[in-house]
């Protein structure tokens, strides 16, 4: 956050401690970030919050999961799948990394040059 807030133009905002109290934060953004964890439960996946962010995600605002926050169950991970083109998912995928053999990759914005 300290960082961000020494780069011109950018004026960064800072939800603790799960979901927003006052979702209002999100408008006028530029980016969504979600940094960290939520075990037994990410603040995104409750259907009411998906639908909010949808509707920025539509508008163009960015979406960024750092760290465990890339972490979703399999049914919202379908949906967070067409957000960031990949996640972590509970009870499935692997950790640590394996050396993957990618011959192609699909037609999707994190993949451009």
């Amino acid at each position: 956050m300290n960082l961000l807030k020494q780069t011109d133009g950018v004026w960064p905002v800072m939800a603790r401690d799960g979901w927003p109290k006052n979702e209002k934060i999100f408008e006028g953004a530029a980016l969504h970030r979600f940094l960290h964890g939520w075990r037994g439960g990410h603040p995104v996946i409750k259907p009411e919050h998906m639908e909010l962010l949808q509707k920025y995600l539509d508008k163009g605002v960015g979406w960024v999961n750092l760290h465990y926050a890339v972490e979703y169950p399999k049914e919202p991970g379908k949906r967070i799948l067409n957000w960031m083109g990949g996640y972590y998912e509970t009870g499935y995928s692997i950790n640590p990394h394996w050396d993957a053999a990618i011959r192609s990759l699909p037609k999707h914005p994190i993949t451009r040059a």
